[in-house]
């Protein structure tokens, strides 16, 4: 199957070898000769390209699908000089039972061709390396924040009797891994619809609306938008009509357009120029801003395992060292019930509690959790208690939780080739209650 931009006219020739036959001489026993299969087309013109495409359809058996598979053989180009059917699908006609669907689209704004849209329907098992890598990530929507607050003063009943029972929590470590991993996953149950983004990691680049970018400069004033407005009218009624008349008047507010477009972009360069040569001795640190190198993504041709490796034995490069003074504190150092520091050992408040929280900064990183500092600053007044007794629960038990534990390493290359995994940093992404707010208090 092929499908494309061929530059190839083939008006309403033949694309089959006509009055085709099995000779019993010269063919052999599995040859299946050509059948007629009639074609439409809006182009009946041919060139050297076209004669050329059909050659090539009558040697490999290739079909042609604009004409048959959508009924009325649209235009798929249109310019200046006229409207054509260049852009084509081409594939075996026993296989036309697979395309469920195809058409020509409207011609629209942003190129002289025509979209082909197919739909092509098989039967396949597929695999876990057909998916692509993907991963979750967590951003904050203040536009969200109220929905996410009901959401969890719903799921209040459920996080109250959680943290009541201190005692029997603080039991054992599997309890406090249990209740730690219960209290993130109810958070997460009302924070998932509203704030994480799954990103398939198969090399695909976003997408962005030029139509939408064009719409957001600043050099796109109401000049521009009359002109594009007449621009779409024109496009529309090419559409619908398809006539020399309106593929003229096409063409002529297509060119004034672009024209206009290009002038605005143009002009607004220049005062951007100016602007930026202007701050070269009034703002030095803004100039250079322009200039900075961006960080490309690095690190395509290293595999996932390779990153892995290297972080696991990275330890094992750090020489091993003993201190006496250490290692006699190991052996005879002071018990858990007369700690040298009492306040260590007291009580943590909802005061300290308010205090973690009103630190944190926004915009940071969530760890393996996906817990996010944002999660805390605006519903503290509605967690805190139970962040309070959480904490007390781990200070009491003298269980640090296993969740806690763990850490996202993100590997930041630093300098060389980029393909040389010891060419790159970690930077460990650990869960935001431990490390922003349960190691925070002072």
């Amino acid at each position: 199957m092929i499908a494309g931009d061929m530059n190839s006219r083939v008006g309403l020739k033949s694309d089959y070898i006509a009055y085709d036959r099995m000779n019993s001489i010269l063919d052999s026993d599995d040859y299946v000769p050509d059948l007629p299969l009639d074609r439409t087309s809006m182009d009946t013109q041919f060139n050297p390209y076209g004669i050329q495409l059909l050659d090539m359809c009558k040697a490999t058996g290739l079909r042609i699908c604009n004409g048959r598979l959508e009924p009325k053989g649209e235009y798929t180009y249109c310019g200046y000089k006229g409207s054509t059917v260049i852009d084509y699908l081409l594939c075996e006609q026993c296989n036309f039972k697979y395309i469920q669907s195809f058409k020509i689209s409207d011609f629209n704004i942003f190129s002289d061709h025509a979209i082909l849209e197919f739909k092509v329907v098989i039967n396949c098992k597929s695999t876990e390396n057909d998916k692509g890598n993907s991963f979750q990530y967590t951003k904050w929507f203040a536009n969200k924040r109220d929905e996410f607050r009901r959401r969890l003063i719903t799921r209040l009943p459920e996080l109250n009797p959680l943290l009541s029972d201190s005692e029997a929590v603080a039991a054992d470590r599997n309890t406090v891994d249990s209740t730690v991993n219960r209290f993130v996953g109810i958070i997460n149950e009302e924070a998932k619809p509203l704030f994480y983004k799954e990103v398939k990691s198969n090399n695909v680049k976003v997408q962005f609306d030029n139509n939408d970018i064009l719409k957001r400069s600043e050099w796109f004033d109401e000049t521009c938008r009359v002109k594009k407005n007449e621009y779409l009218e024109a496009l529309r009624l090419f559409n619908d009509v398809k006539t020399d008349e309106n593929r003229y008047q096409l063409m002529i507010k297509k060119k004034q357009y672009k024209a206009c477009i290009k002038d605005k972009r143009r002009k607004h360069k220049i005062i951007r120029m100016r602007e930026i040569e202007a701050l070269k001795s009034k703002k030095p640190r803004d100039f250079w801003k322009f200039f900075s190198k961006k960080n490309n993504k690095r690190g395509d041709n290293i595999s996932l395992n390779d990153f892995y490796e290297y972080f696991n034995n990275l330890s094992d490069e750090i020489n091993v060292t003993t201190d006496g003074e250490s290692e006699d504190f190991c052996r005879n150092g002071i018990s858990v019930d007369d700690p040298v520091f009492a306040e260590l050992d007291s009580v943590i408040t909802m005061e300290e509690v308010r205090q973690a929280i009103k630190s944190l900064k926004r915009g940071k990183a969530g760890g393996n959790d996906g817990m996010i500092n944002e999660y805390f600053i605006e519903t503290g007044d509605i967690i805190g208690s139970h962040l309070r007794d959480l904490f007390n629960i781990v200070l009491s038990s003298g269980h640090f939780p296993s969740a806690w534990m763990e850490g996202l390493i993100i590997p930041v290359f630093k300098k060389g080739d980029d393909s040389n995994v010891q060419n790159y940093r970690g930077i460990t992404l650990v869960s935001s209650i431990s490390k922003n707010i349960y190691l925070n208090f002072k």
